[in-house]
């Protein structure tokens, strides 16, 4: 099974963001792959969400997280983006 494909918008020194990134870590370890956005040197990065880090998304831009870890949101993102476990 391919891991799920995470985007974390951040800057640097940021507390809370890397606070989202500790607990997803700490909930969900091997079941992702997290790519780092820094919104004060990604345009568009900025464009979409620098006014509100930490935001966690989707590859394809679906947001599961905004400002703070929420477990169960990203753990019905993964059920999506994983697919089916088990037997079909």
């Amino acid at each position: 099974m391919a891991q799920a494909q995470l985007i974390l918008y951040s800057r640097p020194a940021c507390t809370l963001c890397e606070h989202l990134e500790d607990q997803l870590h700490e909930h969900f370890a091997g079941r992702f792959q997290l790519d780092w956005r820094d919104v004060d040197r990604d345009p568009e990065a900025r464009s979409l969400h620098a006014q509100r880090i930490p935001v966690l998304t989707t590859s394809a831009g679906e947001e599961i997280c905004v400002g703070t870890f929420d477990a169960q949101s990203v753990a019905r993102a993964l059920e999506r983006l994983e697919g089916p476990v088990g037997p079909v």
